[in-house]
């Protein structure tokens, strides 16, 4: 006779908490989250809404070229935003931060375009909100064509990059804004297409205000800049200042990378970390090694989210308890909470029958609860409760109400 086969299923592995950085100002709370695949985020007690700010990866630039031609500067990622988002306290958030995307490398024969930023998502009770990631910016060519010398910048799902035109690169779409066309100098030389303009609001500004993220620029806050796109100076080394002079664009507001070369030689940038920006694309001068001909990485998103309502302690208050009671004779205790939660009462370490669980009544931060009971021994009892929160969020709590002194019933006989 075979032996029944006994089948052991391993326990599912939960996902593990996002690693945050909070901040509290007054009365708001504000959660900034810059890495995390499938992590989870409780919703703490008290809390009924978010607002959040969720940017996607911005992708690389592409390479510059071996002879002559900018690479196109990366996208940004999509930038979205959004107050008074309902949740509930005690469910879990499940988020994933998009990562940037590879700098696009030059090379002696063919270089490579830079990677896609990845997209950054938030899921809730099913529902899953996207920020896409931004489209890699396109390598300088070795073909000797208007169209193909240089790369295109990149895309996002919202806007364009810009095009290429003989030897500059098209700037990187921004995530409020197309990535610039790049220029032809005449002769050998062009000059890259700046990226596109990032993402900024009123919500942007307070949440990355006090998280310290996006990029600052006068008094406002910006996440999501195109990349710049690669150059080719007109003469032998590092392009002069002007206009039009083969000089790598700049990023787009929000951290987008720069595009090779400055003035002073300084290759491609990488985008302003968890900015979601794209990276800037590599150009091509006489004197540079491939090296430096490369493109800049594109930024990893990020998450922040802003709360207020919160409750980390139970408080409890307005404590009613008779300091003498009656033998057998009715006796109502109670206090006022500032979170739901089932209370059981107990008198001298035991349970009170009917005070098992009890649910407190109320809304928002503002709660009652009430036993009544009658006391079956003579002399002082000491009344304690337990509540138990009912989001599972904060830990359970024992608090003593007082004590009281029950005496025998007047004509006893």
């Amino acid at each position: 006779m075979l032996a029944p086969l006994l089948t052991i299923l391993a326990p599912s592995a939960q996902a593990a908490a996002c690693s945050t950085s909070i901040q509290t100002i007054s009365n708001t709370r504000y959660v900034k989250i810059t890495s995390g695949n499938s992590c989870t985020w409780t919703v703490p007690s008290g809390v009924t809404a978010i607002d959040y700010v969720i940017v996607g990866g911005g992708s690389g630039g592409g390479g510059g070229g071996y002879n002559l031609g900018g690479g196109g500067g990366g996208a940004s990622g999509v930038v979205l935003t959004s107050t008074g988002y309902s949740v509930t306290a005690g469910n879990t958030l499940t988020i994933k931060v998009g990562t940037g995307g590879s700098a696009g490398l030059s090379d002696t024969s063919t270089p490579t375009s830079g990677g896609a930023g990845d997209s950054t998502t938030l899921t809730y009770l099913g529902s899953t909100i996207t920020a896409g990631g931004g489209g890699g910016g396109g390598r300088a060519s070795v073909a000797n064509t208007q169209s193909d010398l240089s790369g295109d910048g990149g895309s996002n799902a919202n806007y364009s990059g810009g095009i290429s035109v003989w030897d500059g690169g098209g700037g990187g779409a921004g995530a409020a804004g197309n990535g610039s066309d790049g220029q032809d100098i005449g002769g050998q030389g062009g000059t890259g297409g700046p990226g596109g303009t990032g993402a900024t609001s009123a919500l942007i500004n307070d949440i990355a205000a006090a998280t310290s993220s996006g990029q600052l620029n006068g008094s406002n806050y910006y996440f999501g800049g195109g990349g710049g796109a690669g150059s080719t100076p007109a003469g032998n080394g590092n392009p002069p200042t002007g206009s039009n002079t083969g000089v790598g664009a700049a990023g787009g507001l929000g951290g987008g990378g720069n595009g090779g070369f400055s003035t002073s030689g300084a290759s491609a940038t990488d985008g302003l970390a968890n900015s979601g920006s794209g990276g800037g694309g590599g150009g091509w001068k006489s004197d540079a090694t491939v090296v430096q001909r490369n493109g800049g990485a594109g930024a990893a998103g990020i998450v922040l989210i802003r709360f207020s309502g919160f409750i980390d302690t139970i408080l409890v208050n307005s404590i009613s308890l008779p300091a003498a009671s009656t033998y057998r004779s009715n006796v109502t205790t109670g206090f006022s909470l500032n979170i739901s939660a089932k209370v059981t009462y107990f008198i001298r370490e035991k349970r009170i029958p009917g005070c098992i669980n009890l649910p407190a009544t109320g809304s928002g931060a503002s709660y009652t609860s009430t036993c009544t009971f009658k006391p079956s021994l003579i002399g002082s009892s000491l009344i304690r409760a337990t509540i138990k929160p009912t989001d599972g969020v904060l830990q359970s709590i024992s608090t003593n109400l007082g004590v009281t002194n029950s005496a025998a019933r007047a004509g006893k006989r």
